[in-house]
């Protein structure tokens, strides 16, 4: 899709630009259409992102709570089911 270069959709063109290099169009359609979409973790960032992520959330709840939020040894090292990415 590209927009004209109309008044009322130059604050949008800039947006849709991104959306297209970042190949999220479908996605956006989802969303648009259900409300809600799943974007696959490998589009959205490295698994580095999300290893430092997960413990970031999970330093913050030891520290609120006083407890591990890890169930196991197993989990910590990512060998339980789960995301691998």
């Amino acid at each position: 899709m590209r927009l004209g270069e109309f008044k009322n959709t130059e604050a949008f063109s800039g947006t849709f630009r991104r959306i297209r290099e970042l190949r999220l169009e479908k996605h956006v359609f989802e969303l648009d259409s259900h409300g809600f979409v799943a974007i696959p973790p490998a589009q959205v960032a490295e698994r580095t992102f999300f290893e430092r992520l997960c413990e970031t959330v999970l330093h913050i709840c030891k520290e609120r709570t006083g407890m591990s939020a890890w169930p196991s040894p197993e989990a910590r090292e990512g060998r339980t089911a789960g995301w691998r990415g």
